[in-house]
């Protein structure tokens, strides 16, 4: 089993790679794009979605429920083939099954995630290149609570309990742009985070609801704003 150490390294080793090729490529764009095209693709966007979320998918515990998760993203266009975004996504109350804790209910969620978008058929016009592909690393605070059966000093006990921890990890995302006008698209985007081990626990029982390594799936659609 990898330690979340390790994770963390290769997430981190994922992020260099593609940080230093988006580099190069760059330099040699540069280096053959007139610099009036290349400030003709620098562009920003502001990005608002609904997705639902499904965390723990394939885990011996029954999966949550498909959640509702609201995000709201930064992005810049750098050339026509390649933007970097910033993400925050925010998931509400949701509710599973969870061994002998009883029902556990994950109260929030907060993940930041930090994009490498391409755009790998820029130019074209056969309506492919509307597709964008993308990867990076995520960081994703939670807060869980349940009523369960923990450890005591007679042997075990009923008590409410809660925790909040942090886990570093990664992801990839496809979207599906659909123009609705010059400065405005429509879109559709599957996303899988993966995250590591919980750190940085706090609350009265350190409680971990997002199983590490186990993927989480998000679907939906999202509105994007060009200024």
């Amino acid at each position: 089993m990898m330690t979340n150490k390790q994770f963390q390294t290769l997430c981190l080793t994922i992020a260099v790679v593609i940080s230093l090729h988006v580099q190069s490529r760059m330099q040699a764009v540069a280096q053959e794009a007139p610099q009036s095209e290349q400030k003709s693709a620098s562009q920003d966007f502001f990005t608002f979605g609904l997705s639902y979320n499904q965390i723990n998918v394939g885990r011996q515990y029954n999966p949550a429920r498909f959640t509702p998760m609201f995000s709201a993203s930064y992005s810049h266009k750098f050339l026509p083939w390649f933007d970097v975004e910033a993400t925050a996504n925010i998931t509400g109350r949701s509710n599973a099954n969870y061994g002998l804790f009883g029902e556990a209910s994950m109260t929030g969620t907060l993940t930041g995630d930090a994009t490498a978008l391409f755009t790998p058929f820029a130019g074209q016009s056969t309506g492919w290149e509307r597709l964008r592909i993308g990867a990076g690393i995520s960081l994703q605070s939670n807060s869980v609570s349940a009523t369960a059966f923990v450890p005591a000093t007679s042997g075990w006990e009923i008590r409410d309990v809660y925790s909040t921890y942090l886990q570093w990890g990664a992801h990839v995302k496809a979207e599906y742009l659909f123009p609705v006008s010059s400065n405005v698209d429509i879109g559709l985007r599957g996303q899988i985070h993966i995250f590591g081990a919980a750190s940085e626990h706090q609350g009265n029982y350190p409680l971990v609801f997002t199983q590490p390594y186990s993927p989480q799936l998000s679907f939906g659609g999202f509105i994007r704003f060009r200024f």
